[in-house]
């Protein structure tokens, strides 16, 4: 998946990075028993507003790579299955510089 959403900016393909985030977002919330927040954040990887928000992204080489360095401390985090270190992982993903 990160691999995927590197080649996607690498290659200015914005649909491809889409995808490659929504699969990322979808396979860390796949485990949760809840099929609400399943339902719901596909339904957001769905949303025609949510995909043209990708557009505004930033692209540059410094923001993918803060982005894959964070995406890489959610995974490390997550399979300890510890909260303590998950959700600060969790919440430095979606800080807004």
């Amino acid at each position: 998946m990160l691999i995927a959403q590197g080649v996607a900016v690498l290659e200015g393909d914005e649909a491809g990075l889409f995808a490659a985030m929504r699969e990322f977002h979808l396979a860390m919330v796949a485990p949760c028993p809840s099929q609400v927040l399943l339902k719901t954040l596909q339904g957001i990887g769905e949303n025609s507003p949510q995909r043209r928000i990708t557009h505004s992204y930033d692209l540059s080489t410094d923001k993918i790579n803060q982005v894959a360095q964070t995406h890489r401390e959610i995974l490390k985090a997550a399979r300890t299955g510890d909260p303590e270190q998950l959700i600060p992982a969790l919440a430095r993903c979606h800080d807004v510089d």
